[in-house]
Parts: C-alpha cells; structure tokens; sequence
C-alpha cells in the first residue's frame, strides 16, 4: 500500500529486493515515475508474491541503458521462485518489456524455476520492447492469462541473456490475450537456446528457433529464416548481455 513516484536516478527502480532468504509479498503498492523499472526481485532462496501493484515506470529521465523503463524483474534465485499475479502495467519507453526474468547457471551458477505470471495486465507503447520475457536460464515457468495490450517487438519472447549456452526450457504458455497487441517482429519468439517450451492459444505470427518447442493456435506466421539463425543476433535491447544490471540479476 505504498505510493512511490519520481524516482530521481540513472539505475532508479521503485523497489528493489535482491540478495534475501525470507518469503516476502510485495502487493497493493503504486509506483510510478522511474527511470529502470518499478519492481526488481532477485538472487533470492525464500519465495516472493508480487500482486496488485499499479505500476507505470517512465519515461526516462536520463538517456542511459539503464532507462529502459520496465515493469516488474525477477532475476536469478537460488532456490526461491517468484508468483507476479495480477498488477496492472503501463511502460512507455521505447525499450521496456512489461515483466521479464532474466538467470544464467553458466554466469552465474543459479536459475530461475517454477515462477508463475499470472493475470496480468500489460500495457507497452514503445516499438521495441514486449509483453513478457523469460531470459537465459528459466525453466518450468508458467504465464498463464495474461492480457497484453499495445505495441512491440514480440509479444512473448525467449531469448539469450548473457549466454546462449544458458537455456530456457520447459516452460508453458496458455490462456493468454494478445488481440490488442501489435507486434511488429512477431507474437512469440523462441529463440535458439529453448527446448521444450509449450504455447498454446491465439498468435498471429510466431519465430521458433529452438529444439522440440510445441505451438498449437497460430495463424500464418512470418516468412522463415535461416536454420539456426539466432534473432537475438539482429534484434539485441541495448541493456542485454548482462551489461547493465549482472551484480544485481545474479550473484
């Protein structure tokens, strides 16, 4: 039930929770007006809920990698997942994504497993970022009914973080709405490090360049690419990589 707004920094984030073994809720809070994201969880071992949060970050103050103006991050854990439940977001800065997670084992030596993201509504504007984003090592994830309005790149993407050798596996997609969404790349992006993810529902175009993903509702998606063409090559954030936030998102 907090109200937190005009965040003056160039990292500035509304809340940050990193580094902690308790079970902690983060619920009913408004943040508004920062420059990174509004909430950022991470290297954590006990669980985390984050739910009903009105979150509207940007737009950015500063013109730095790190104003890219996201709505929630979770980061690496170390044996805690993380439930982000039913907030509202709305990020305006070109390069946001509304809720993404981001690990690496090969970087970092801990993943990120069994989150839920779940009854979210997610409003971007700018034409570059996306709806939801699950990074480098994510496994067995599910985002699950969440209503994505807007426009950006990719709805749903998968991708590298640090290292393509990290892999986001085993995941599931279901129930989402992506009707009000433009993307200009493509609804779903799987990218060349996942294997065994699942999507099912409504996509209009969908880029899979992982191994024994399963995709069921699409319509006609874009034209092919090259085997083994990694996106992540031609479309790259500028604040990926582990350039901006690795002592925060990891160990």
């Amino acid at each position: 039930d907090n109200l937190i707004e005009d965040v003056d920094a160039v990292d500035g984030y509304g809340l940050a929770l990193y580094g902690f073994s308790a079970d902690a809720r983060i619920e009913r809070n408004t943040i508004r007006d920062v420059d990174t994201a509004g909430i950022l969880v991470a290297s954590h071992t006990g669980e985390v809920w984050v739910n009903d949060n009105q979150i509207a970050p940007g737009p950015a103050r500063y013109q730095t990698d790190y104003g890219h103006g996201s709505g929630i991050i979770v980061g690496s854990a170390y044996g805690g997942s993380a439930y982000v439940q039913t907030n509202t977001l709305d990020c305006v800065n070109p390069w946001a994504i509304g809720i993404f997670i981001a690990a690496s084992s090969t970087f970092y030596g801990d993943v990120q497993e069994h989150a839920v993201i779940e009854k979210n509504r997610i409003t971007v504007h700018g034409t570059n970022g996306g709806g939801v984003a699950l990074m480098g090592s994510v496994k067995n994830t599910r985002v699950a009914n969440n209503q994505l309005r807007g426009a950006g790149a990719f709805a749903f993407f998968n991708t590298v973080w640090i290292t393509s050798e990290d892999v986001v596996e085993s995941n599931t997609y279901v129930g989402n709405n992506v009707t009000q969404f433009d993307s200009s790349v493509a609804d779903v992006l799987f990218d060349v490090n996942t294997r065994d993810n699942v999507y099912v529902g409504r996509a209009n175009s969908v880029i899979d360049l992982g191994v024994d993903n399963w995709i069921n509702g699409t319509a006609t998606g874009p034209p092919p690419m090259l085997p083994g063409l990694q996106l992540s090559g031609l479309y790259r954030p500028p604040w990926a990589g582990g350039a901006v936030v690795p002592s925060i998102l990891g160990g």
